[in-house]
């Protein structure tokens, strides 16, 4: 069984991944959600506007 713990999280300031490309993106400023995926990894979701 799997078990996740999401929070509710504001990114204030720059946040950048790569993406599947392998390019650099950013992660808007805004409201997301935040689902801790075991202890090195966590998974953000945010929208258009955060």
């Amino acid at each position: 069984m799997y078990v996740a713990t999401v929070q509710h999280a504001l990114v204030m300031g720059p946040v950048t991944y790569v993406d599947g490309s392998g390019l650099l993106q950013r992660i808007p400023i805004g409201p997301c959600l935040v689902e801790r995926q075991g202890e090195r990894a966590i998974h953000i979701t945010w929208g258009a506007r955060g």
